[in-house]
């Protein structure tokens, strides 16, 4: 759906694009840029109380990685994930291993999908493990993603999984 942002969530917008787009020019470390890009959200009023960013690789050993930050300052909690049966369960069973499912490609040859669920309150849809989890520990909250190129087959590593939660009484807004 296209969004009809205002000139200040668009302004607080393409500055994370920017900062984000400089900081990968310039090599910086991964969990020092998914910090960096977990407080650019916060500095621009999304109350993100946990994130998670993955990804399946090409590596012989490995079948993906991923980070998980949470807003208490315990800093990043890097995964890696070894190739095999119980990799590629977990991941079926996972919210992204149902958007891989469910995934369209849109306009721009990019695949992108996505998955909203309230996690408190009358609204609260806990249909996932991890969103009983978050939901246990007071997320109210929770968005995810899968973004990336247009691939015939989503297991070749070129899709980014991402997800943010909340414990915002009221969510995330629209915006």
């Amino acid at each position: 759906p296209k969004h009809n942002f205002d000139a200040s969530v668009g302004s607080r917008i393409a500055n994370i694009h920017m900062w984000a787009v400089r900081e990968g020019l310039r090599g910086t470390e991964p969990t020092a840029l998914f910090t960096g890009l977990c407080q650019q959200l916060i500095d621009a009023g999304m109350p993100v109380w946990r994130a998670f960013a993955g990804m399946r690789t090409l590596h012989p050993q490995w079948a993906g990685y991923s980070y998980t930050w949470r807003r208490d300052g315990a800093g990043i909690e890097p995964a890696q994930f070894p190739r095999g049966d119980h990799y590629e369960q977990l991941v079926a069973d996972s919210v992204f291993g149902h958007l891989r499912r469910k995934s369209v490609v849109v306009g721009n040859g990019t695949t992108s999908i996505s998955l909203r669920r309230r996690l408190a309150g009358s609204e609260a849809q806990l249909d996932f493990p991890v969103l009983a989890e978050l939901a246990a520990h007071g997320a109210t909250d929770y968005i995810a993603e899968l973004v990336g190129p247009n691939v015939s087959d989503a297991r070749q590593g070129d899709l980014i999984a991402y997800s943010f939660a909340t414990d915002q009484v009221d969510g995330f807004s629209d915006d």
